[in-house]
């Protein structure tokens, strides 16, 4: 789903995106456990995948919006939906673009979260 070169951006990404909600929630739910973190990157990957291959979103889009869509997700499992289609690109027309989305994604499909390892991301 993504080429190579675009793999650290997402794993960051990711990181980052648990890394808030944990923070936003160190009142409510102060406590971290490995099972909690599984399940965020989980929500993650799936939102991804999601973001991806169903509204064709490019990587660097995905990555601002995964902070929202896990705290979304958090808040109200289902509730998180696109902001409105008029923003449908990072780009304007005539601009420069990413090499990602001129040539064709030669990189594997994102796993579907079933068997990843996930020991030492807390």
């Amino acid at each position: 789903m993504v080429t190579e070169g675009w793999t650290g951006r997402v794993v960051s990404g990711v990181e980052t995106a648990i890394r808030k909600s944990f923070a936003t929630d160190a009142l409510i739910r102060p406590v971290v456990t490995q099972d909690e973190i599984k399940r965020r990157f989980k929500i993650c990957l799936d939102g991804f995948r999601m973001m991806r291959r169903d509204l064709g979103w490019a990587v660097p889009r995905i990555v601002d919006t995964l902070p929202a869509y896990l705290r979304a997700e958090l808040d109200e499992p289902g509730g998180w939906t696109p902001p409105p289609e008029h923003r449908s690109s990072w780009f304007e027309e005539g601009k420069s673009r990413p090499a990602e989305l001129d040539g064709p994604d030669l990189a594997p499909e994102v796993p579907d979260g079933e068997g990843i390892e996930t020991e030492g991301l807390g």
